[in-house]
């Protein structure tokens, strides 16, 4: 019985191995670079101060600190053309300078106090200084205002 099932585990493999290389033989195989990874911004979250001790999913309080959850945020400092930027209701974009913590999968900002109504939330980065392509990643839906 032993024996039996030690060829079958031997067999098996081998035979499956061999119907694999035989299909991978008629198909054209060329490498590929790996896809650039846009950043996924999957929240924000309201970090109120003073009497009210619970976050707020995808709200913002002026002059408030919003810290944003998802992956790939991280990005360069020194690089103006990348970090957190919001769109308001007008089209205006302006990028958000007061950034506390930058790592791959959240970042934490200071809202400045002059920002009002809905916004678009989003995350501009580059895998590497010299990179020319800019990756980008928004919040799904508006960063809503609370009043504190």
């Amino acid at each position: 019985n032993s024996d039996v099932q030690m060829s079958m585990s031997w067999i098996l493999p081998n035979t499956l191995k061999k119907t694999v290389a035989k299909v991978a033989d008629g198909i054209d195989k060329k490498r590929v670079d790996p896809a650039e990874k846009n950043p996924d911004v999957m929240l924000a979250l309201n970090e109120l101060c003073g009497d009210e001790a619970e976050s707020k999913k995808n709200t913002y309080t002026p002059g408030k600190i919003l810290k944003i959850v998802g992956n790939r945020l991280n990005y360069y400092l020194t690089q103006e053309d990348e970090g957190v930027f919001v769109t308001d209701e007008n089209g205006v974009t302006r990028k958000i300078d007061e950034v506390a913590t930058v790592q791959p999968k959240q970042i934490v900002c200071l809202m400045p106090n002059d920002l009002h109504g809905k916004l678009k939330l989003e995350i501009r980065r580059r895998t590497k200084t010299n990179n020319p392509v800019l990756l980008r990643g928004e919040l799904r839906g508006p960063l809503e205002e609370v009043v504190a």
